[in-house]
């Protein structure tokens, strides 16, 4: 540590593993770890939320999303918004639920794929089988609902909750995919259908993306209790942690300086082991910002991926307004249906890999954001009077990651009171645009053949942050292997979607948590602890794959319920 850095911070208690980050993947790996005994703090900068500070305010509700006005950003793709909420429960407070495997053939993409100029690929340095047990623990641990489709690889167990009714917008989409010869299948989807585990049963009030007003939708709020109960985690909110202080060798985080963002108060805190499960964002700058003799490009940038393949969805997104009401308020926001019928490139696309579609609504305020973005005045006043006859899809191509694809320090000059600003750039690969053009084009097809009588294209933007520290087998050519611990720094661990070498063509949530688990249980071998021999309510591995096979009380294959 440095002379600046010591002097007149207060020096905190030591704690065995600081997490950085109290999103999904931050929020499970606390629980697992505080309940293992280990001695956690979870640190967030954002402040604490639960569901009595939800409302059904769609404007006073955006403030849990990300700030993107302190990043500048360039590049040839619009962006979004940073899939990303601020505070506690981080993207799981705006998240829609989607619970999805990646397919197995997400794994191997440079294997399968080869070179593609322009596309910096990599294959997991993990299998879809090596992972398969910790999707079947998180299934059963968060609850998921839905049905396993002929997509799916075969033997699964089913999952833990029957899929969700569907409304009226569903029923009309699912009948222009079936028009077109297009299989659809009930979305999973990390919602309870009813009460458990002191959440409550989703009341189809439409608010997800603004927080779970129940906690139906499951997030890392969730965990807390567990991990209070534990005896064994603290919490500390609106603390902006500025630096990771490595120890003389260079091998091993010593400390973290951080700033209490209400006192403006500096601080170090002296850890045994470090879990940065922060966004690919901040998770790089962080990264980036701690540089150190033996680290002069910042924290296991060796490769000099550190900040680089950010990869994201492009989202070529349609809506459509038809005849008849259709209740674009009712049930949640994303994904009671799917078609993954073009999750994988035939020989005789213009593109390679895949999208996926799914049924997607939306609040006024969202709608007139969104798909009437581009109308004013008069325009834009008669488009939401239809508002009530509107329904969409939500289209998610898979996007190749490209090297200048990321996050650039603007100021590298070290200030222990804040982190440096940062460029977010990104351009389109010409493969993301060969495939949004048909992606964009299906989504287009099946509206009309459901009765949209008219169109609403949205211009396509980046969904979903993944890579920037992406996982691999080998130092030269990434960032951390594959239970998240970081190639030079020890004790070092990253958790989230940083980690991704690849993005798929569906939602990386599922992903994010079965990683997380899977690096909470190295981390608690790690300390010499074997968690099937712990008291106390650890959910085991093992425990919850004995779960899962019995999550069904009427002894029924939810498989069963796809035909609807």
């Amino acid at each position: 540590m440095s002379l600046t850095e010591l002097q007149g911070a207060i020096v905190d208690p030591p704690c065995q593993v600081a997490i950085i980050g109290m999103g999904p993947a931050g929020g499970l790996t606390g629980r697992l770890l505080a309940e293992a005994g280990l001695e956690v703090t979870g640190l967030e900068v954002g402040p604490w939320r639960d569901v009595h500070t939800f409302s059904s305010n769609e404007w006073e509700m955006r403030k849990l999303w990300w700030p993107e006005w302190e990043y500048r950003l360039t590049g040839s793709a619009p962006r979004g918004r940073v899939n990303s909420g601020l505070g506690v429960g981080g993207g799981g407070l705006v998240w829609t639920g989607a619970a999805w495997r990646l397919f197995p053939h997400d794994f191997r993409v440079r294997s399968e794929e080869g070179d593609i100029p322009g596309a910096l690929l990599a294959d997991w340095p993990l299998s879809y089988d090596q992972l398969a047990p910790y999707y079947t623990a998180v299934e059963q641990h968060i609850g998921v609902a839905g049905v396993r489709g002929p997509f799916d690889p075969p033997g699964l167990p089913p999952l833990p909750f029957p899929p969700h009714p569907y409304h009226r917008h569903t029923e009309i989409l699912k009948e222009g995919f079936e028009r077109l010869g297009l299989r659809t299948q009930p979305g999973s989807v990390a919602i309870l259908p009813e009460s458990w585990r002191g959440r409550e049963a989703c009341t189809g009030c439409g608010y997800c993306i603004q927080g779970c007003h129940n906690g139906a939708m499951y997030s890392s709020l969730a965990e807390l209790p567990a991990a209070f109960a534990s005896g064994h985690f603290r919490l500390r909110t609106r603390v902006q942690v500025t630096r990771l202080l490595l120890d003389a060798s260079g091998r091993r985080v010593e400390a973290l300086a951080l700033v209490d963002l209400a006192t403006g108060e500096r601080h170090l805190c002296p850890v045994e082991a470090v879990v940065v499960a922060a966004n690919p964002i901040e998770t790089a700058r962080l990264l980036l910002a701690s540089t150190h003799p033996r680290h002069p490009l910042g924290l296991a940038n060796q490769s000099g991926l550190v900040g680089r393949c950010l990869t994201v969805h492009p989202g070529p997104h349609v809506w459509g307004v038809f005849p008849e009401i259709v209740e674009p308020e009712a049930g949640f926001v994303l994904n009671h249906l799917a078609c993954f019928e073009f999750s994988k490139a035939t020989d005789s696309d213009p593109y390679r890999r895949g999208f996926i579609l799914e049924s997607l609504t939306g609040l006024p305020v969202g709608v007139a954001t969104g798909p009437l973005a581009a109308l004013w005045g008069k325009p834009l006043m008669a488009a939401m009077r239809r508002y009530r006859y509107m329904a969409g899809l939500f289209v998610l191509c898979e996007g190749l990651p490209q090297r200048q694809n990321g996050v650039y320090l603007l100021d590298s000059a070290p200030d222990p009171f804040r982190l440096p600003p940062l460029r977010v750039h990104y351009d389109w690969h010409p493969n993301d645009l060969a495939m949004i053009a048909r992606a964009q084009e299906v989504a287009c097809a099946v509206l009309n053949a459901a009765g949209a009588t008219t169109l609403y294209r949205q211009t396509p933007v980046q969904v979903h942050m993944m890579g920037t520290a992406r996982m691999g087998r080998d130092p030269v050519d990434s960032v951390a292997d594959s239970t998240g611990r970081t190639h030079t720094v020890e004790n070092l661990y990253l958790a989230g979607g940083s980690l991704f070498p690849t993005g798929s063509s569906v939602n990386p949530t599922l992903t994010i948590l079965a990683l997380a688990w899977r690096t909470a249980e190295i981390i608690v071998q790690s300390a010499g602890l074997n968690p099937e021999n712990l008291p106390g309510a650890w959910p085991t591995l093992a425990n919850a794959l004995t779960a899962s096979a019995h999550c069904r009380s009427d002894g029924k294959d939810s498989s069963q319920l796809l035909e609807r």
